[in-house]
């Protein structure tokens, strides 16, 4: 396809990023970590009332995510008898 513009995926880690997100639902409400499905349904995690720790569990959930959607990757189409 020359001309075309192949869209590339995402990376492990810029699909987790995308995917775990941090935020506050009202002004000095607590914080929380949301978990984005690809549907668009959102899950709240650990109301925090300091915005950096909830940070800190996004990382760590992040981390995790990056490393389940990179095996996924590596072992294929579902169903190949891994």
């Amino acid at each position: 396809m020359k001309g075309a513009e192949m869209k590339a995926y995402p990376t492990p880690e810029e699909k987790a990023a995308a995917l775990v997100t941090t935020g506050c639902l009202q002004a000095g409400g607590p914080w929380h970590v949301r978990l984005h499905d690809p549907q668009g349904e959102t899950v709240l995690l650990a109301a925090e009332p300091n915005p950096s720790l909830a940070e800190d569990q996004a990382s760590a959930i992040r981390r995790f995510l990056a490393c389940v959607i990179r095996e996924a990757r590596q072992s294929g189409p579902a169903g190949n008898g891994a």
